[in-house]
Parts: C-alpha cells; structure tokens; sequence
C-alpha cells in the first residue's frame, strides 16, 4: 500500500493493524459456532488486500470498466494466489467499505452470513477507524483529501459524529463491539480536550 496514489491513513501500517485486530477477533471467538467455517487464510488475504481498488485511491486507465472485486481477483491471480483464496478473498474484501454497507445494508448482512470471515474484516478494518488512531488517520487524510482541505480542521472532528459513531451499530461481532465502545470512549474524550482548545468564545 505503499506508493504516490497512498497516503499515511491507508499504508501498510493499516493494513498490518488490520489483520492484527482480526487475528484478535477470530481467537477471541474461534470456539463458538459461526466461525467454525472460516478459513484463516481467507481471512488474512481478505484483510491485506481490502483496500485495492478503493475508489479513494484507484486510478482507472480509459476503457477499465472493472469494479473493485474485479481489481483484487486480478490482483491476487497475478501473484499466483489459489483459486479457493482469491475467489472468497476478493469477494469479501470488496465488501469491506461503509460506504458500500449504508448503500445495501440488507445484501452486506446477507453476505456476512454466508461468509463469515466478512463479519471480522469489517469490524477490523472498523476499528482502525476508531480511538486514537482512527484520530490521527482521520487528520491525515483530512490533509490530503482535495475537498477536506478547502474546509476547517474542525471537520476531523464533525466526522466522529456523521461517520466514526455509526461504526458501533454496524459491528458484526462481540469482540468488535466491545473494542468499539472503548475507543469511542476515548474519542468522547478527546472532542472535550478539543473544544476546549479551540473555544475563542471569550475573545471573539
């Protein structure tokens, strides 16, 4: 994920984060019953590879009408993945986005029932987005997102509340909804330090 089309809030440190918290994911409820089908290697290509293609960052060339499970299938074929990896591999990890989730909320939850795995990449990929660094991820590409830089900084902050807040009610697991509360704690914490810090009230 490194490269000129990338940025510090989607490097390879995310994605290292990523399938660290999935891995804690997994273990933490690897004896009940729905994860008894999923395949671990599925699972951690699906965490390495959810960002491919991502509208964010991908570059069409003229003519490439591939969608973004298109663009990871290809990808991991190129790589000499199996068939039996890439085919779930890219079908979960092009379900990852929120985005795609507020737009087919019923056809994400059908999805996840069928593949399991996606219960865990989305709640991992989730809850980078939260806590400190989800903070930090969300200023940085604040910085270099074209709309947001025309904007306030304060708008890092408005996004806890038309984005981050919403991740809790989306969590598809135990394990990722408890880890969610905790670090939207943390971010509750962190708006009172800052309106603090930015309140002018008293001299303008």
């Amino acid at each position: 994920m490194y490269g000129p089309a990338f940025d510090a809030s989607h490097d390879y440190e995310h994605i290292q984060r990523v399938v660290a918290l999935a891995h804690r994911i997994y273990t933490a409820h690897e004896k009940d019953d729905w994860t008894r089908g999923i395949d671990k290697t599925v699972l951690y290509v699906a965490c390495m590879v959810h960002d491919v293609g991502d509208s964010k960052y991908h570059v069409r060339s003229e003519g490439d009408e591939r969608d973004q499970e298109d663009i990871i299938r290809d990808f991991l074929k190129e790589i000499g993945c199996a068939p039996k990896i890439w085919g779930p591999a890219a079908f979960i990890a092009a379900r990852v986005p929120f985005s795609r989730e507020l737009e087919e909320p019923v056809q994400i939850k059908k999805n996840a029932d069928s593949f399991p795995e996606l219960r865990i990449v989305q709640d991992a990929d989730r809850l980078d987005g939260l806590g400190a660094i989800g903070i930090g991820r969300c200023f940085v590409f604040g910085g270099i997102n074209e709309e947001r830089r025309k904007g306030s900084i304060q708008a890092g902050v408005e996004l806890h509340y038309d984005r981050f807040e919403k991740y809790l009610e989306l969590m598809k697991t135990d394990t990722g909804k408890r880890m969610a509360m905790e670090r939207l704690g943390f971010m509750a914490t962190f708006r009172e330090q800052w309106f603090e810090d930015t309140d002018c009230g008293a001299v303008l």
